[in-house]
């Protein structure tokens, strides 16, 4: 493809994912890799044998605002229009990949002040109205775009990082959209939720280190404060919600039974 690139950036991953970098590389999709696991040199030399590959890495992990604006900075300046990027726990196909292939092709002229275009698995048929918050991974990045609202932001991790992309696309005035039922899509099955009982009942729930957790309540708080500074109450909101679900969740996940 000479106008989209596919991104990922890594950290520990499963094997899996070099199947699905090698589905983009063998179908003719130039792929930017960034290794947050500089340590283990099993994808490093799996992947610089390819010359469809550009991968990158630094001693340390510098976490997902730096990776990813990184693969994307680099996308464009080696004249890519867009970049769809990948978590390395999202699960795709080449129907995927052709489908979003088609579909931004058609709708272009459609897409107005458009930074990116999330493509998920959830039952929606056709372009929907400007959504506020999306997640990065199955996003199709409209890389002129992004640049002017000054890439992703790297003072956040990890979490936070597309929230915070999302709040910086609406106070630029751009949109973002989203499209669901792609075919191959999947964002779950490889997740490291577990199940919990509750009542007898049975939920997904996933219980996150110390760590993440500060950097998720930190990063939520960061948008509070940047959301209200900018007049932005609809994702104050949706943020200020989201950090208390998030803060109960975790709770409850520590108190819970877990089965086994």
């Amino acid at each position: 493809m000479d106008d989209m690139a596919i991104g990922f950036v890594l950290y520990n991953p499963s094997v899996k994912v070099l199947d699905r970098i090698r589905i983009c590389i063998l179908n003719g999709y130039k792929v930017y890799v960034f290794d947050n696991t500089p340590e283990t040199t099993f994808f490093r030399d799996e992947l610089k044998q390819d010359e469809n590959v550009n991968y990158y890495t630094l001693d340390v992990n510098v976490g997902l605002g730096v990776s990813i604006s990184m693969i994307t900075v680099n996308a464009f300046y080696d004249k890519f229009t867009y970049l769809l990027f990948f978590d390395q726990d999202t699960v795709f196909n080449l129907d995927t990949l052709l489908f979003i292939t088609s579909f931004y092709k058609k709708n272009l002229e459609n897409l107005e002040s458009c930074v990116a275009v999330s493509f998920q698995e959830d039952k929606f048929y056709t372009v929907v109205k400007p959504v506020e918050l999306v997640i990065n991974s199955g996003s199709l990045f409209f890389l002129d775009e992004l640049k002017s609202i000054g890439w992703h932001d790297m003072s956040y991790f990890v979490d936070g990082v597309d929230y915070k992309f999302c709040l910086d696309a609406s106070i630029k005035g751009r949109n973002i959209y989203k499209v669901g039922n792609v075919p191959g899509f999947d964002h779950s099955s490889e997740q490291d939720d577990v199940d919990y009982i509750v009542a007898g009942h049975k939920f997904r729930i996933r219980r996150y280190p110390i760590f993440r957790v500060k950097d998720y309540i930190k990063s939520l708080i960061r948008l509070c404060i940047v959301s209200i500074a900018n007049f932005k109450l609809s994702f104050f909101l949706k943020f200020f919600k989201q950090l208390c679900v998030y803060v109960i969740i975790q709770l409850v996940s520590r108190i819970l039974k877990l089965e086994r």
